[in-house]
């Protein structure tokens, strides 16, 4: 039994040491935007609220786990053109300012 508990004491020490979390001076970057948003999902896709104003988000499976409504920090760029973006068919216009990339969460 002692010797069970020392391997499994042993293995989680290992399994912790391997984890690397990202720190969040690593999220800024220079040229672009940082700071609290609020994601906007609807049937036109995925939107980031920042200073009052929506951004289309091309990367939309990076806030997958984010629910509409809900606020996080990031880090993004605008951008010119998405190739990831899907096609939706809805009757529905979503005023935004423009395209961006999440390049971080914190």
């Amino acid at each position: 039994m002692k010797k069970i508990l020392i391997f499994t004491l042993i293995l989680f020490s290992l399994c912790s040491a391997g984890c690397n979390k990202r720190n969040s001076s690593q999220c800024i970057e220079s040229g672009g935007y940082s700071g609290p948003i609020q994601v906007i999902k609807d049937c036109t896709g995925t939107y980031i609220r920042y200073l009052e104003k929506d951004y289309r988000v091309c990367n939309e499976d990076v806030l997958k786990y984010h629910n509409n409504g809900s606020r996080a920090t990031l880090t993004f760029f605008k951008v010119d053109s998405c190739s990831e973006l899907p096609l939706y068919i809805c009757n529905m216009y979503h005023q935004n300012e423009g395209l961006v990339t999440v390049s971080c969460i914190r």
